[in-house]
């Protein structure tokens, strides 16, 4: 009985652990924190393949909302990447503009 115990005791800290490491990839993520993300993701899925090794069903609706949370996250991901590249290649124009501009010695 006291190993069912530490089994339930073990699942519930890892679980604990994976709300955690979701709440601060989705802080990373915010921050523009890339680096800090993808180290984030690593951790995340060795303790998901800890947890598989150890859990019992009661831990799949855990596994579910980090499964929903990373499709997400990876939707926010490309979303903020297209954003960059755009607000890039705006830059990219207004500075050719400018260079052309001051090459007809229209701006001073």
């Amino acid at each position: 009985m006291s190993i069912a115990r530490n089994t339930t005791s073990g699942n519930e800290l890892a679980l604990d652990e994976l709300r955690i490491l979701r709440e601060r990839m989705q802080t990373a993520f915010e921050a523009g924190q890339w680096q800090d993300l993808a180290d984030l993701d690593n951790d995340c899925r060795l303790l998901v393949g800890r947890i598989m090794n150890t859990a019992n069903v009661s831990v799949f609706d855990e596994l579910t909302a980090t499964l929903r949370f990373y499709a997400e996250l990876l939707e926010n991901c490309r979303k903020s990447k297209t954003q960059l590249a755009e607000q890039s290649i705006a830059l990219r124009q207004s500075q050719a503009r400018g260079r052309v501009y001051r090459s007809m010695n229209i701006v001073r």
